[in-house]
């Protein structure tokens, strides 16, 4: 399991960076078996594997990722240490594929895969966050992916609208549905599972809910039920049986906003 040292408010912490595929999930925990699609409780195509290849003995590994509505209709959200796990130091992601509604080893819908990468703004966008100080509540990353077969990711299978957490608003309280796809027992990083519950604050600067989420799950959508919107992304599984929430806040609709204006083709 690779460990990341992740600062959030000035505190350096020792993450658990779930960059690859838990133990039995807590009471709190149970994969979604239903509700209502519109709403996000219940994972869709919109929702997918990512899998990511390393210039480093990292290799091949894999998180989550979710597609997020742009003007583009090509961009995909994740957790920034899924593509640059040291941020703006270490390795580095070279190439990418996601999989939309990926299930059991199959990619029903294909695969969107990026070309060579070369930095961190082509065609990804970081959080300045993460690749300055490797904050928790800087996890976020959106790629911006080619058409495949003449489509946009978008127009082939959806997108969730974001919704941006004004400094108002608190961080607790919300009713989320979180998805991804963990790789440890019991489970297999082969099918998307459902963590739904309410937030809690995590050290005032990120979500927290009770789960048990593992490596893979990584860049996973946190969903607001009650609307229905992309609020934050999966950054880590914190001590104990809780993950961590990057909250999706007003720098990070700029971040948005550049990502869709790259041209795809």
């Amino acid at each position: 399991m690779l460990m990341l040292k992740t600062a959030s408010r000035g505190v350096t912490l020792t993450a658990l960076a779930l960059l690859v595929g838990a133990s039995a999930a807590p009471a709190a925990f149970a994969q979604d078996s239903g509700g209502d699609q519109g709403r996000g409780e219940k994972p869709d195509s919109r929702v997918g594997r990512l899998f990511i290849d390393f210039d480093t003995k990292l290799g091949r590994q894999s998180c989550s990722a979710s597609v997020v509505h742009a003007q583009n209709k090509s961009v995909i959200a994740t957790a920034a240490h899924c593509l640059f796990p040291e941020g703006g130091r270490g390795p580095k992601a070279e190439r990418i594929e996601f999989a939309p509604g990926y299930d059991n080893g199959k990619a029903p819908l294909g695969y969107w895969r990026t070309d060579k990468i070369t930095d961190f703004h082509n065609p990804y966008k970081v959080d300045g966050r993460w690749v300055q100080e490797a904050k928790t509540e800087g996890d976020i990353a959106f790629v911006v992916l080619p058409k495949k077969d003449g489509k946009t990711v978008e127009d082939a299978v959806g997108a969730y609208k974001a919704d941006f957490k004004p400094d108002t608003v608190p961080l607790a309280g919300r009713n989320v549905a979180v998805h991804g796809y963990p790789g440890l027992h019991p489970y297999d990083g082969e099918k998307v599972v459902t963590a739904k519950g309410t937030t809690t604050a995590f050290e005032d600067v990120a979500y927290a809910l009770s789960s048990n989420f593992s490596k893979g799950s990584s860049g996973g959508p946190w969903i607001d039920t009650d609307r229905g919107t992309l609020v934050g992304v999966t950054s880590r599984k914190e001590t104990g049986s809780f993950i961590v929430g990057a909250p999706f806040v007003g720098s990070t609709a700029a971040l948005l906003a550049k990502a869709e204006q790259i041209a795809v083709r």
